[in-house]
């Protein structure tokens, strides 16, 4: 998942949030063909938002203004909690929309240091969120879940103490453990 940020530049290089010289500032994530990726750093934002709502909403002016400024709304909170980058489901089952999302987070350490994999679990747990380790190619990561489509993965950048946090949500219903698969195959992809 992480890799040195020497290696290829990354979407949070101009990153607002500090981060000790060294992090890695770039990881590798693979998503459906049919989801639509958004970086959110502020002058990057606003061309694929306006791209996708144009793609998506040809012909509905007065819907494609109010989508395009909740869309910058939530592009500029996710940014300022550390976001990097926001995927959204443009899939469908049938004429249906699959409403399903993710948002990467770089989250830099904690002034007290370093946090162990165990404690991540456990604070996981804290909030009311079943935790588990799970092995991937970027090492040991922590998949928090609070329901079947409401699904987390932290994953320890190597060296430097800081987290990048997965966070998945989509349907509940029928689809939930089809979408809760698929987010356990994204997260896997690193």
């Amino acid at each position: 998942m992480p890799s040195d940020a020497r290696d290829r530049p990354g979407p949070a290089r101009a990153h607002p949030r500090p981060v000790p010289p060294g992090v890695p500032r770039d990881y590798a994530v693979t998503v459906p063909d049919s989801w639509a990726r958004i970086p959110l750093r502020p002058g990057v934002r606003e061309k694929a938002i306006g791209a996708l709502v144009r793609r998506q909403l040809a012909g509905a002016p007065g819907v494609r203004a109010a989508l395009r400024r909740h869309l910058t709304d939530l592009a500029e909170a996710a940014w300022q909690t550390g976001g990097i980058e926001f995927y959204l489901s443009l899939m469908r089952a049938g004429p249906l929309p699959v409403p399903a999302s993710l948002l990467i987070t770089l989250m830099p350490p904690p002034p007290s240091g370093p946090l162990p994999v165990e404690t991540v679990a456990a604070e996981a747990k804290n909030r009311n969120r079943s935790a588990r380790l799970v092995r991937s190619s970027a090492g040991t990561a922590v998949r928090t879940q609070a329901s079947v489509t409401d699904v987390s993965f932290y994953f320890a950048v190597p060296g430097s103490g800081a987290w990048l946090l997965l966070a998945f949500s989509g349907p509940g219903g029928p689809l939930a453990p089809a979408m809760a698969e698929l987010f356990d195959a994204i997260a896997a992809t690193g």
